[in-house]
């Protein structure tokens, strides 16, 4: 029973150990300013619209992912008539499922 817990506890902890090392290397490879130009880069290609980033971020609480802040996307020039944006979110974040990944 000892031996099962032990195991357990080693298990568990080399999985935070793993998940914080996993989230400390896409903090120095990706910092704010690139992960930024990255997001907005593919937002912008992908609902062509012009869009504005405060900033994006790696998170590594809760889960390893990304925090995107100060998201604005500006309505197309023929639709615009109110001079509002179509779309503001003040804090945006996604989440990446290890085990989903893993399940067939």
């Amino acid at each position: 029973m000892m031996r099962v817990k032990k195991s357990a506890l080693i298990t568990i902890g080399g999985m935070v150990v793993v998940t914080l090392i996993v989230g400390m290397a896409f903090k120095i490879m990706f910092p704010p300013e690139r992960l930024k130009a990255m997001a907005l880069w593919q937002l912008q290609q992908g609902i062509d619209r012009r869009i504005s980033l405060e900033g994006a971020s790696f998170s590594i609480w809760g889960g390893l992912g990304v925090e995107i802040n100060g998201l604005v996307v500006e309505d197309r020039p023929e639709f615009q008539t109110s001079g509002k944006a179509f779309l503001t979110v003040d804090r945006f974040m996604m989440y990446v499922r290890f085990w989903s990944l893993l399940e067939r």
